[in-house]
């Protein structure tokens, strides 16, 4: 696997954040996408390859890599569409697991959006219409009982919830609300393949069903405050529902609210396991909230990603505390050193600090919104699309922007940047009229402005 070396920044930790998370790709690449490479597990775990399919595609040349892991998928997809818990295959735990199996329809649709290639969802196409047959066999009236492994390893699980036979391993949020989220995820997964691969018929009965299933899931599993009617109320309840679009428009911003309110509730941290852990930053950021995502990343307590670098780490761990230099090593069984699943953060180094994201599958057209934050003078980066090198390196002094951009050949870009002043940008020593250019051609551009930070 060739690996791109391709982001820094001013602050050492994140440096390092950012190494150990390439360190768990490389061991953990091998033929298939390992969850770790070091007890006698090592085995193609789905959910593990959810959360890190794009970050990875990021970091590596790896789509060749994932390309070829789907076929095992769909060589061990069942004949009613059932998805194993890990690819491929060996007799060891036999059920599905929502957020695990829906690996059929996100990383297909995932690696689309990266490269723009419609044979990843021509190929995959059949398989995800299966796995949507399966969630539907284990759904009652839309509602899904599918069993899943949860929020997995979630910090602070409650202490009087501890009856799940895992020791709160499965975190806090409701089951059946997870695998129902998941359920409408993994149609409007499939609704968006349909649509790109012409299927018109399949985009008419699928929506049908979406719809159903989003109305059954706000019926039954929150009530006209937005609290839960089933389970406590954690970050991820309120995330799944946010960015899988499972609330009515006019009350994304209470749900936003209460989200925000759990977090200051944990004094900032986050309390998200393996399926909360990558919407955290995505919701935040959607939501205009970096300020928020910046504070949850630089946070060197537990839990968080600095506190494992504050503890000696190289890799990223499986568990939020797996080792302290007081304690050691946390007692639990499920142990792992080199897990990759939480370095699913380092997709917002990309798409939140650098602000690169394809505003087109295959990045034909781009879309550039650096996060500036007071605790980053200095970032840099670039990302390898299908059309050529895009990069990004900006730094602040003394609130003075310098940004340069360079927009490979064959696409567009448009940039915007946040917190910027009025009338103080300019781009290639020439003033701009506001803190958005659009279409910007291939070439070097050279953006200054002064910043409200």
């Amino acid at each position: 696997v060739e690996l791109f070396n391709n982001f820094e920044s001013s602050h050492a930790k994140l440096n390092k954040l950012s190494e150990n998370i390439v360190w768990g790709l490389r061991s953990n690449f091998y033929d298939i996408p390992l969850d770790c490479p070091q007890r006698d597990e090592r085995l193609g775990w789905t959910g593990d390859a959810n959360v890190f399919v794009t970050p990875s595609m990021y970091m590596a040349d790896v789509y060749g890599f994932w390309s070829a892991w789907l076929e095992s998928v769909r060589e061990d997809q069942t004949d009613d569409g059932m998805i194993p818990l890990y690819i491929p295959f060996v007799k060891w735990i036999n059920w599905a697991s929502s957020g695990w199996g829906d690996a059929a329809t996100i990383i297909p649709w995932e690696l689309y959006v990266v490269t723009g290639d419609k044979t990843i969802l021509a190929d995959n196409y059949d398989m995800m219409n299966g796995w949507i047959n399966y969630h539907t066999s284990q759904a009652k009236n839309h509602i899904s009982n599918m069993k899943t492994f949860g929020d997995w390893l979630q910090p602070y699980p409650d202490e009087s919830r501890l009856k799940d036979g895992e020791g709160g391993n499965r975190g806090d949020t409701d089951y059946s609300l997870i695998s129902t989220a998941f359920y409408a995820r993994s149609v409007e997964l499939t609704i968006k393949a349909a649509e790109v691969l012409g299927k018109t018929d399949d985009v008419k009965s699928l929506t049908a069903l979406h719809n159903k299933i989003v109305s059954a899931y706000r019926a039954h599993f929150f009530d006209d405050n937005l609290l839960p009617k089933k389970g406590l109320a954690t970050q991820t309840s309120y995330l799944l529902g946010l960015e899988f679009g499972l609330f009515k428009p006019e009350e994304k911003t209470l749900a936003l609210e209460k989200l925000i309110e759990l977090l200051k509730k944990a004094d900032n941290h986050l309390r998200t396991g393996f399926l909360g852990t990558p919407l955290l930053i995505s919701v935040l950021q959607a939501a205009d909230r970096s300020d928020i995502i910046y504070d949850l990343l630089f946070k060197e307590t537990y839990p968080s990603w600095f506190y494992s670098i504050n503890n000696g780490a190289t890799t990223t761990w499986e568990r939020w505390n797996s080792y302290s230099l007081e304690d050691g090593f946390n007692p639990r069984g499920m142990n792992s050193l080199n897990h990759y699943a939480y370095g699913t953060v380092s997709r917002w180094f990309y798409e939140g600090i650098l602000g690169i994201t394809p505003a087109e599958a295959g990045f034909k057209r781009i879309h550039i919104e650096p996060q500036f934050g007071d605790k980053l003078t200095q970032a840099s980066g670039n990302y390898r699309t299908p059309q050529g090198e895009v990069s990004v390196d900006w730094q602040i002094s003394s609130n003075k922007l310098m940004m340069t951009v360079i927009v490979p050949k064959n696409t567009t870009a448009d940039v915007v940047l946040p917190k910027l002043q009025d009338n103080t940008l300019s781009m290639n020593g020439k003033a701009q009229a506001s803190k958005q250019v659009t279409n910007l051609t291939p070439g070097k551009y050279t953006f200054e402005g002064t910043l409200n930070l």
